[in-house]
């Protein structure tokens, strides 16, 4: 997952995750696939079953996440240490975005803090042919929705508009607009619970 993510750094520039580097996101989702709310889907290759080409994760407890992430910010930090040397301003972003992640209070919150959550999705360039990474979003929806999620919610930076428009097509509705501290427009969406 960590490869895959990586192999999207054109497209993921400002991702804080991915400035972190290779050694935290491989911290980070060995924390993710221990989780028991989270709900990850991985589409693989026909022809070797052990190469990821793509990957969606979400959790089913946003809030019990991110209290399982913040009981593992000292594994994260040091994981994250190699790229904090580099660029020192990464440990302040890190900090600030642990800190919106576990926030209760809505006018702080920049990232879905309750309820079911949509987190992150990648798929490598060359296997996106055909709407593979809509069919494996798609696949990850009814998986959550068999799971039991009602409405599920995922936040997506304005300046990613083709993100926003793939979600409004998909049936995605915009439910608020907020700043982050870094002054990014992110919106929340929502795609709503089943007729």
């Amino acid at each position: 997952m960590a490869e895959v993510t990586m192999a999207c750094a054109n497209e993921l520039d400002e991702n804080i995750f991915l400035q972190a580097g290779g050694r935290f996101l491989r911290a980070y989702y060995r924390i993710v696939l221990q989780e028991k709310n989270s709900v990850v889907v991985l589409a693989v290759d026909d022809c070797d079953p052990d190469r990821v080409l793509g990957f969606v994760t979400g959790s089913l407890d946003a809030a019990a996440s991110a209290e399982v992430l913040c009981r593992h910010k000292l594994t994260l930090a040091i994981a994250a240490l190699p790229a904090m040397l580099l660029r020192p301003s990464l440990l302040r972003r890190l900090r600030t975005r642990l800190r919106a992640t576990s926030s209760m209070n809505s006018a702080e919150e920049y990232v879905v803090g309750k309820g079911a959550r949509a987190a992150f999705m990648a798929m490598l360039p060359e296997a996106r042919a055909g709407g593979e990474g809509v069919f494996l979003f798609y696949h990850w929806l009814a998986t959550m929705r068999a799971l039991g999620a009602r409405e599920i919610r995922l936040e997506v930076d304005v300046a990613n508009a083709r993100v926003v428009a793939i979600h409004k097509r998909l049936g995605a509705a915009v439910i608020k607009e907020v700043v982050t501290p870094d002054g990014k427009a992110r919106v929340f969406m929502e795609y709503p619970a089943p007729t």
